[in-house]
């Protein structure tokens, strides 16, 4: 028996699952695809911009402060080489501040999200 899908999304992780609910909410039929058992604890796309929060609140995903925390800078280290960012937004600012989120607590809100419908 075949599987028949619109669109289908490789990769069940915060950037697959808000790509989901785009085409979801376009009315396309949609399958998300990955190689992990929920829950997912890895440390990768835990860190979201202000732009990042603006379009998840846009795609119906609500993140609150007890989700996760704020945070002011990050650095990034690879052997010897190292970059480190500091936020220049203030609390007055549209956008607000980057935000830390674990990947375990903010898949079930992606999945979640109320345009959902979708395989998993």
């Amino acid at each position: 028996m075949g599987l028949t899908t619109d669109v289908l999304v490789v990769g069940g992780g915060p950037a697959g699952l808000a790509a989901a609910i785009a085409a979801r909410r376009k009315g396309f039929s949609v399958s998300v695809v990955d190689g992990g058992k929920p829950p997912i604890d890895k440390a990768c796309g835990e860190g979201l911009l202000p732009g990042t929060l603006a379009v998840l609140r846009e795609l119906g995903i609500s993140i609150q402060g007890r989700d996760g925390e704020s945070f002011q800078s990050i650095r990034f280290i690879d052997g010897n080489i190292s970059a480190t960012g500091i936020s220049r937004a203030t609390a007055e600012s549209a956008c607000g501040e980057p935000f830390c989120i674990r990947k375990w607590a903010l898949a079930p809100k992606n999945a979640g999200s109320s345009c959902c419908g979708m395989r998993l």
